[in-house]
């Protein structure tokens, strides 16, 4: 036998062994097959507490369930424009964020690390076509009252209404003109706030933020191609959990939407708070999970004609206090922006107007082909576009190429007002005492809030529990 010969038959059995072992694990529902962990969810979260058990325990059993087509949840590279791609989800990460950063050395993508250029200018839509300051001073000047103040008094207040008590009404509404986010100044409480408010400072010489060429979707792949290169671990793509049933001997049964079930000794929900509240389960827990709000995002991003460049070269980052809200130039070259990046009650303004846009193009002629009708399907979004670009930056600008919407019903996580996020975020590693149930996700971390490295942290916290008490990893 020829060794290109044994080496290929050597596959053909590996590949066979793996089919014989993922046939068994999915026939849970007619046997009393029984998985060591299964995970509730495929974002990011869910993807990587899967991927760092298998790294420390090789042979466990791990099954992820995902009820949407695909895994990554908010973590989404589209890739649908002309020589460029562009984050719908999750956009950036910071110099802080260790995790997030050794995972993408550890998934060979560290060359592909790009560095996010700091700064924004604040350009009011009143007609002055004048670059003023921004929210930095007034910001800095809140946490520099907030050190005097006690936590307890900053939990149990807005940050707006905090700011107009700290530095006045005056400058309060100009953080809100000028700063981008809005949820962050009227839902969350003042100290966690405050907290993330450190972190987003583009100014700071002590915060860094970068992106991945080519997106981080590459990450979600890298994930889950080690994930399912073991025999012993699964994905399973449009399943949902509708039930969790504690059984004897300590194992739980997760009841699927399709009437079947699987056996597990351990799991852990890798959900945000909306989808943690649809299940039994954690009806006990209503008032840790009121004290995160889930708020929505919207990112519309638009390519231009790259003949008609000399807006697009004068074009920086902006704040403005109108419907756009943040401007953000993505690629000089290919002629993408992200047009507006907003939150709160502004994403869904510009929600209800795409859903119009939508509705729209339901009645267009059928006869043309796609890329024909491709420039006319964001007519509503891209004319209101149009005219608050004139009124913030004083220019006409081109009709667009391609437009496409990215809105997020549930963006990112808020602790609220009346929050002790050290408290919750400490009880939601294990919220039954005594049980083998574990959450993890950015809507419960404690420091990273609202970003990737959120997922990560909360993951290794619950994996730091996962399995103590059992020998069975051990033991194959």
């Amino acid at each position: 036998m020829t060794s290109q010969n044994a080496t290929q038959k050597t596959k053909t059995k590996t590949k066979t062994n793996k089919s014989r072992l993922r046939k068994t694990m999915r026939r849970s529902h007619l046997t009393t097959f029984i998985y060591d962990v299964v995970i509730v969810g495929g974002g990011i979260g869910g993807l990587y507490t899967a991927y760092r058990l298998l790294k420390r325990a090789p042979n466990a059993r791990v099954l992820v369930l995902e009820k949407s087509p695909d895994v990554g949840g908010r973590v989404y590279t589209y890739a649908g424009f002309d020589g460029a791609t562009v984050e719908a989800g999750a956009g950036r990460f910071s110099n802080h964020h260790v995790r997030l950063r050794k995972l993408i050395g550890e998934l060979g993508l560290a060359k592909r690390v790009v560095r996010i250029p700091g700064g924004f200018s604040y350009m009011p839509s009143s007609g002055s076509r004048a670059s003023l300051p921004g929210s930095e001073k007034d910001v800095a000047d809140v946490i520099r009252a907030s050190r005097k103040a006690r936590v307890s008094d900053l939990r149990t207040i807005s940050f707006i209404d905090y700011a107009t008590n700290a530095i006045g009404k005056d400058r309060a509404k100009h953080i809100v003109d000028s700063f981008g986010y809005y949820s962050e100044l009227i839902i969350m409480n003042a100290y966690d706030a405050i907290r993330l408010m450190k972190i987003l400072d583009t100014n700071s010489k002590s915060n860094t933020f970068y992106g991945l060429a080519g997106g981080f979707s590459q990450i979600i792949e890298g994930l889950k191609k080690s994930i399912v290169s073991r025999p012993n671990a699964e994905i399973r793509t449009k399943t949902e959990v509708v039930q969790i049933l504690e059984k004897k001997e300590r194992t739980y049964e997760c009841v699927l939407a399709d009437g079947s079930s699987v056996m597990a000794q351990q799991c852990v929900f890798a959900l945000p708070r909306p989808a943690l509240e649809k299940l039994d389960l954690f009806r006990p827990l209503k008032p840790e999970l009121s004290q995160v709000s889930c708020g929505t995002l919207c990112r519309i991003y638009s390519q231009f004609n790259t003949t008609d460049k000399e807006w697009l070269k004068g074009l920086n980052k902006t704040t403005t206090n109108n419907d756009l809200r943040m401007i953000i130039p993505i690629d000089y070259q290919t002629g993408v922006v992200m047009i507006s990046y907003t939150d709160n009650k502004y994403a869904d303004k510009w929600n209800r107007l795409h859903k119009l846009d939508i509705a729209n193009n339901k009645h267009k002629d059928t006869s043309k082909n796609e890329n024909e009708n491709e420039n006319e399907k964001n007519q509503l979004v891209d004319s209101r576009v149009a005219t608050l670009i004139h009124d913030t930056l004083g220019i006409r600008i081109a009709k667009p190429k391609k437009t496409v919407v990215f809105y997020w019903d549930c963006g990112v996580g808020y602790w609220t007002i009346g929050a002790n996020s050290h408290q919750v975020a400490k009880r939601m590693v294990c919220p039954f005492p005594g049980k083998r149930l574990f959450v993890c996700g950015e809507h419960f971390s404690e420091n990273h809030q609202q970003w990737m490295e959120g997922a990560l942290e909360t993951s290794e916290l619950a994996l730091r529990l996962v399995g103590v008490d059992t020998a069975i990893f051990e033991s194959r």
